[in-house]
């Protein structure tokens, strides 16, 4: 009878393990781009609330769930084992009592024997169900290509009570300083003062040559770094702590190290599938990814394709402020003229404030004006031709 539990219950354990650990596969890509992916995360409420709630939290519910029904089932078969073998006992040792085919000199030597069968019975049984769990995990390893061998603040910026109005700055930086320790140079690096202003449909690119400070005054103006001191304002209103999460949330911004989520379900449906859809082939991807259910079915492409793919739900998400950092570097001609000449022109088109950290000279006209660093100094500020 303990044999027929443990093997009716095995299946069981297989099946809720093998649920379990899905999921916990699941979970840990999550989590994966949770940590790959804070910049991202941190600078758009919408996607992270949708992340978290829509994505993490029920997946986490589903493995818990499993897990205990898991747990449960191998559990109850166990202990079900244990009760069986010890009424086996108890049976046995009336039957002894009543029959006496065993003298009762020896019975309690007997006695003793059996009762010390017990727990390595018990321990094999519940070793089977061990065993059901390994398999799953041996076979998640190999389905791999494996073997053996928040934030501070929650308050909303209100710029209408600053008299702002759309002639003036949406975003200025006054007298804003930061400073860092430079690894490669083994010394401190200071940025700033800079004093620097960008209105709604205007292109401001950001040039420079390397470790002069381009990506980090990208992130002061983001709101991922806090300055070290000056002031930060959006549309007449000073970004306090309190207000940074709102602040970064104005933002779609693509950095060289970005992380391309596949997920799309904080944008609305009727964007995706009619510009999604176009952006996806203008930009050659038709071949390799498709918008289904709120997602990319893919993003395992090659870094200039991701890149692309990062631009699609870049522009999707229509924000106020756009920051791209190096966007066009090491892409082919074409997709950079459609950067330069198309998306671009679309975003200052729709009202769009937008920054390009660029070494494309060849597309400096486009800009309606240039800042250039030289080791953090703000070397000049140049109006496009």
């Amino acid at each position: 009878m303990a044999y027929l539990v443990t093997r009716t219950s095995l299946p069981f354990v297989r099946k809720y393990a093998e649920k379990a650990r899905e999921s916990w596969n699941d979970i840990f890509v999550h989590l994966e781009n949770l940590v790959v992916g804070i910049k991202e995360l941190s600078m758009n409420k919408d996607f992270r609330t949708t992340y978290m709630d829509d994505l993490l939290i029920p997946k986490s519910k589903i493995q818990n769930e499993y897990k205990i029904r898991e747990n449960l089932v191998s559990s109850l078969a166990s202990k079900t084992t244990d009760m069986i073998l010890l009424l086996g006992i108890a049976i046995l040792i009336i039957v002894i009592g009543r029959t006496q085919f065993v003298e009762i000199s020896f019975f309690g030597e007997y006695l003793t024997l059996v009762l010390f069968t017990v727990a390595p019975l018990s321990s094999a049984a519940g070793f089977l169900g061990s065993i059901k769990k390994i398999e799953v995990a041996l076979e998640q390893v190999e389905r791999a290509g494996m073997s053996l061998n928040d934030l501070p603040g929650h308050e909303m910026l209100e710029p209408g009570t600053n008299k702002w109005t759309p002639d003036r700055p949406i975003l200025e930086l006054r007298s804003v300083e930061h400073e860092y320790y430079h690894v490669d140079e083994e010394e401190n690096f200071n940025l700033g003062p800079i004093d620097l202003a960008i209105r709604g449909g205007e292109i401001l690119f950001l040039i420079g040559g390397n470790g002069s400070g381009k990506t980090t005054l990208a992130k002061l103006i983001s709101g991922l770094y806090t300055p070290k001191s000056g002031e930060v304002y959006y549309k007449n209103q000073k970004v306090k702590p309190d207000l940074v999460e709102d602040f970064r949330d104005r933002f779609s911004a693509i950095f060289t190290d970005s992380l391309v989520f596949e997920e799309l379900l904080h944008l609305k449906k009727g964007r995706l599938e009619k510009e999604g859809k176009e952006l996806i082939e203008a930009f050659g991807l038709k071949k390799k990814v498709r918008i289904e259910n709120g997602r990319f079915t893919t993003t395992k492409l090659s870094e200039g394709q991701r890149k692309r793919l990062g631009l699609i739900k870049s522009f999707l998400e229509d924000k106020e402020i756009y920051l791209f950092d190096e966007w066009a570097a090491n892409q082919d001609p074409s997709f950079k003229e459609i950067f330069y000449t198309s998306i671009l022109a679309k975003l200052k088109d729709k009202g769009k404030a937008v920054i390009v950290i660029t070494h494309d000279d060849q597309y400096f006209d486009l800009a309606d004006k240039t800042v250039k660093l030289m080791n953090g100094k703000l070397s000049d500020l140049v109006p496009a031709n």
